[in-house]
């Protein structure tokens, strides 16, 4: 089932006059108004391309839309005061590490110190599976999902840091603390949190996908000259805890790898490692971008995968095109699910016109003055519609 959270901002967009780099032909009222809205299918997205990475997906998608964290000074508030409190304690052990009398005192601190941010670590596991399964159940919003993993993801990256600076204050080797913490912190999230602090000026927007067995989040973002395909995809059903069962060594659990990828076999700089018992880490550049992975070795399933991709260098899998009112509508997907890129343009010139773009009624912005906008693709059949002044050009697109 989708959801629709944009509808005030499409009715003011409606009503509104739209602005465009070149106009189309004029079309009489009465023949518009007559007009029926053309539709368009493009051939099926199940097809699977190895000329970039796989994607991992849900079974079901219970509930999906567009949405953004937005501005939130109270959430950036609260993270500083939780960052300065964190160093305000790790001050305190050092004063008292330096006041201890014995070998033992100074062990317990240690000690102390480190069960303290392990409980941190499973906090950050507690926080994750509560939002991701309130929003399969439709109890919270895109919106209210994006910001408490924003908020995960930027505790996740302070727990690091005060994994950091315990080690070397106590001389304690913590790598697997901080590695189980690095698990929660995502560049989806990074780019999530900015938003949160107004680094981007509250406008990124993010498609979501959940069910209460795990989360698909994409977002688009311009990085210096190269826009960014950033996902996320987190299966809490993929993951039994409680096992210690595994790959028996590095080995088969890169063969696993390679064939549940093949695109990233020809990559280099892969570190790969025993994440916890029974649970391997798997992360490599690639020449799209980079791609993190980690495997429940006792169920062979991907629990979790983060990507961060090029869009400029992701293939082309299913192109479209529409036109009506003198105008051209096309779009092209990329590979797997990937985004798709839309072009309006005048049919007569080859002028391109600057028009609001929806994806099942919700606006996902207005092309450029290319006539170009790129957009993340929902799960399942979608429909676009460019509103144009003489009326609306709708392309459904066919999974």
């Amino acid at each position: 089932m989708r959801r629709f959270t944009c509808v005030a901002l499409l009715a003011l967009l409606v009503l509104s006059p739209i602005g465009t780099a070149a106009s189309a032909p004029a079309v009489p009222a009465d023949t518009a108004a007559e007009r029926p809205t053309l539709s368009a299918d493009v051939t099926s997205r199940t097809s699977i391309s190895n000329d970039t990475t796989r994607r991992l997906e849900l079974d079901t998608v219970s509930t999906q839309g567009y949405g953004t964290p937005g501005l939130d000074l109270g959430a950036a508030v609260a993270m500083n005061r939780e960052t300065v409190d964190s160093n305000y304690q790790l001050e305190l052990l050092s004063v008292r590490l330096g006041a201890a009398s014995s070998d033992e005192a100074r062990q317990a601190l240690v000690e102390a110190a480190i069960e303290d941010v392990e409980s941190r670590v499973d906090t950050l596991q507690q926080q994750e599976r509560q939002a991701i399964e309130a929003y399969g159940a439709g109890d919270i919003s895109e919106r209210e999902l994006l910001k408490r993993l924003a908020l995960v993801g930027y505790r996740a990256e302070q727990t690091k840091d005060t994994i950091a600076r315990l080690e070397r204050s106590t001389g304690a080797s913590l790598g697997y603390l901080t590695r189980q913490a690095n698990e929660y912190s995502t560049p989806t999230r990074s780019a999530l949190f900015r938003t949160l602090n107004n680094e981007r000026d509250g406008s990124l927007q993010a498609q979501v996908q959940g069910s209460q067995s795990g989360v698909v989040i994409q977002l688009l973002a311009q990085t210096g000259p190269d826009l960014e395909y950033y996902r996320e995809a987190v299966r809490l059903d993929h993951w039994d805890t409680d096992t210690t069962n595994g790959f028996d060594n590095r080995t088969e659990f890169l063969e696993y790898t390679e064939g549940r990828y093949p695109y990233v076999r020809e990559s280099s700089g892969v570190n790969i490692w025993e994440f916890r018992r029974g649970s391997w880490f798997y992360e490599s550049p690639l020449d799209q971008g980079s791609i993190r992975i980690y495997v429940d070795g006792s169920q062979r399933k991907v629990y979790r995968e983060y990507q961060q991709l090029t869009v400029s260098a992701l293939p082309v899998s299913n192109s479209v095109n529409a036109t009506d009112y003198g105008v051209e509508v096309v779009i092209n997907e990329t590979a797997n699910g990937g985004p798709a890129r839309i072009q309006v343009q005048n049919v007569l010139s080859g002028d391109a016109i600057a028009a609001p773009v929806m994806v099942d009624g919700t606006v996902v912005g207005q092309t450029d003055d290319d006539g170009i906008h790129w957009f993340t693709q929902p799960s399942g059949d979608y429909e676009v519609t460019v509103e144009l002044p003489q009326g609306p050009i709708n392309v459904s697109v066919s999974s």
